[in-house]
């Protein structure tokens, strides 16, 4: 039994490492002020685990954010350019409908 105790408790430290690792990386790397950085590193220490995970994950969103903010952009572009090649269309179309409709007009006057 006691082999058991020492692998989890080897497991734990081993995960609370690269939890930790993780988080000073995703700290590092925010785009928050450093000032704001400076004061969260000084805070860890005194945080609860579920503190610390919750900052983790908040931090995770930010970096996603940041790492996907150009896709985002640029499919927003793309919507946006297609949405107008569509209306151009759908003028085009219309108008063709309307001179077809006025030479049928004048075949019948």
């Amino acid at each position: 039994m006691p082999d058991n105790q020492s692998d989890q408790a080897q497991m734990l430290l081993e995960n609370l490492k690269i939890q930790a690792k993780k988080l000073a990386l995703l700290l590092a790397n925010s785009t928050m002020p450093e000032d704001i950085k400076e004061a969260w590193a000084v805070l860890i220490p005194e945080m609860t685990l579920e503190q610390i995970a919750k900052l983790l994950n908040i931090l995770e969103a930010m970096y996603l954010d940041e790492q996907t903010k150009g896709i985002d952009e640029k499919y927003t572009r793309e919507l946006a350019e297609a949405v107008k090649n569509l209306e151009k269309k759908r003028q085009s179309e219309k108008n063709k409908l309307l001179d077809q409709l006025k030479q049928l007009a004048q075949i019948y006057e």
